[in-house]
């Protein structure tokens, strides 16, 4: 039997479509379109609050990207924060989805070296959505065989930025 995910987002979005790509490939999983049908929802680009039962509807919860070694750089400009405070790495993260911004258990984490040569676009391309795939089937993986991964994230190094004014150099 298929292990059954949900995705959230938009299919143009390349985050996404380089989710669902993966996925697809995979023959020991099935995308569904109803999250009540899943055993893991995943949102690898999350533009919305989603209400508890939304979250807790797949068997496993919601899994939430994003582009940051969380808590530090929570909110939608982690990677520019980064860049902004010339950074050598930050990273990325899945975590689960709960109630504050970027604030739930940590499931899988990874960092990701700046290269000199890089700036935020490029970075994104080149590191953070190999990163975003490449983990995403390290958690399958261990859902599959039962094993969920949730550590808290250390609320004494979080950190919420808001939107950068001036734009980041590529």
């Amino acid at each position: 039997m298929a292990f059954k995910v949900y995705v959230y987002g938009p299919t143009d979005e390349v985050m996404v479509h380089k989710v669902l790509r993966y996925l697809n490939k995979r023959e020991d999983v099935e995308v569904v379109d109803k999250r009540e049908d899943a055993d893991v929802a995943v949102a690898p680009l999350l533009r919305k609050f989603l209400s508890q039962e939304e979250i807790d509807m797949p068997k496993y919860g919601t899994l939430i990207f994003h582009p940051s070694l969380l808590p530090r750089h929570r909110g939608n400009d982690a990677i520019n924060w980064a860049f902004h405070l010339n950074e050598p790495y930050t990273g990325a993260t899945w975590f689960w989805c709960a109630d504050g911004v970027d604030a739930g258990p940590i499931c899988e984490q990874e960092v990701l070296a700046i290269e000199p040569d890089m700036g935020p676009a490029k970075f994104y391309q080149k590191k953070v959505i190999p990163s975003c795939v490449k983990m995403l089937g390290w958690i399958i993986d261990d859902l599959e065989r039962g094993y969920v991964h949730a550590r808290p994230q250390d609320e004494s190094n979080a950190t919420l930025e808001k939107k950068l004014k001036v734009p980041v150099k590529e």
